[in-house]
């Protein structure tokens, strides 16, 4: 019996473990294939979502000015409000359950990673998203900038008239170029994600774990309640069996549970949500943005660690402080790269806010990379789940 893509990755994952458990000098030797396979993923990133968002936005305007609205506002209404769900729902147990209390860390010394020593301001974080020089954006890989030049592209192009129809020919052919492209490389992924978890769990072993175990508790708690409660609650409206989707989705989520990327699982994203039966013009204005804007469960888990943090120190937040890391927290979870660990980065804004150091996320270091699989991985399902809401309210 031929086995599905999901059954495959899951071997793989499965085979990944115990090589890196078991044979760690044989699971570092194969790393280049892992990190081969990775690079083919990102190399599609940029021209998927170029050529996505931009054919995305020229479909919506030919389909009438007023469709085209309600898709952008839906898509963007649908981001933000489960976004703030996930930080609130974050808020609610860290604060409840208090895993920082206790800690002392007053007096003690961390280190602050680098890339949270270097994170950037507000300011510096919402001038990011128009870019200056949008082939500098392309040539980096810059993509909240690439989505915004994109829309603005296609949407230009749309209004353009008969003069703008051999711009969208070219668009739309080479949208299902790279698509062609993206097939090849899913091909890979059940040799990819062995080779990647083998490295990982050589490289990092299985011990750190154990670190600082009540937060990661919390984490999961809320991630699992977000994914299995909050969104498939959303998900009603569309009428769609929760399971069936669920199951159609299962190689973008290991994919995501398996890299840390949610924008390295774009290209399975649309593939699986293809099979789910999800308008083209919608999973092609959906799902690049939400790769990029939607990440609730790098929110989630924001919200957790900053109050678990500021309990570590014995800070007293008031309800002031709350709001802002809230408010905070879904601004930085925006901002985020679709890259592993890219929460990190940005979770300077919501300790800078409140004033907190920034060498407490030395405390958390240990167990991120761990916890980052799956809040990607609620990330990508977050994104699918958009793509039928949106596609089912839009008909």
């Amino acid at each position: 019996m031929k086995q599905s893509l999901t059954t495959k990755i899951a071997i793989g994952m499965l085979l990944g473990i115990i090589s890196g458990w078991q044979f760690p000098e044989f699971s570092i030797l194969i790393s280049p294939i892992g990190e081969m396979f990775m690079r083919l993923l990102k190399m599609l990133i940029v021209p998927l979502v170029l050529f996505s968002m931009t054919t995305g936005a020229i479909s919506a305007l030919k389909s009438g000015k007023s469709q085209a609205k309600k898709l952008a506002l839906k898509t963007f209404g649908y981001y933000l409000l489960t976004t703030f769900f996930a930080v609130i729902l974050g808020l609610f147990l860290v604060i409840s359950m208090q895993p920082g209390q206790g800690l002392n860390l007053e007096g003690v010394n961390l280190v602050a990673p680098d890339v949270v020593k270097n994170g950037a301001t507000v300011k510096e974080l919402l001038y990011s998203f128009i870019p200056t020089n949008p082939m500098e954006s392309l040539a980096q890989g810059k993509i909240l900038p690439i989505i915004i030049f994109s829309l603005l592209l296609g949407f230009s192009i749309g209004l353009t008239g008969k003069k703008g129809e051999p711009a969208a020919s070219f668009f739309e052919s080479m949208f299902e170029a790279v698509l062609k492209m993206t097939m090849w490389v899913i091909y890979l992924t059940p040799y990819g994600i062995f080779a990647l978890i083998g490295n990982t769990i050589a490289t990092r072993g299985l011990e750190s774990l154990n670190f600082v175990m009540s937060y990661m508790i919390v984490v999961f708690l809320g991630l699992l309640i977000h994914s299995t409660i909050t969104l498939p609650v959303i998900f009603l409206k569309t009428k769609r069996k929760i399971k069936d989707y669920l199951k159609t989705m299962g190689p973008a989520l290991l994919n995501a549970l398996s890299t840390g990327s949610s924008s390295a699982t774009l290209p399975l994203t649309m593939n699986c949500v293809k099979k789910a039966k999800v308008s083209k013009n919608t999973r092609k204005f959906v799902l690049p943005l939400g790769a990029t804007i939607n990440m609730d469960g790098t929110a989630l888990y924001e919200a957790v660690a900053v109050v678990f943090i500021a309990q570590a120190y014995n800070m007293n937040l008031d309800l002031s402080q709350v709001i802002i890391i809230a408010l905070t927290a879904t601004l930085a979870s925006i901002g985020a790269a679709g890259i592993p660990q890219a929460g990190l980065v940005t979770m300077s804004l919501v300790l800078t806010a409140v004033g907190l150091p920034l060498e407490g996320v030395g405390l958390i270091i240990g167990v991120d990379w761990f916890l980052d699989r799956f809040r990607t991985a609620v990330n990508v399902w977050g994104d699918s789940i958009g793509a039928a809401v949106v596609d089912s309210s839009t008909e």
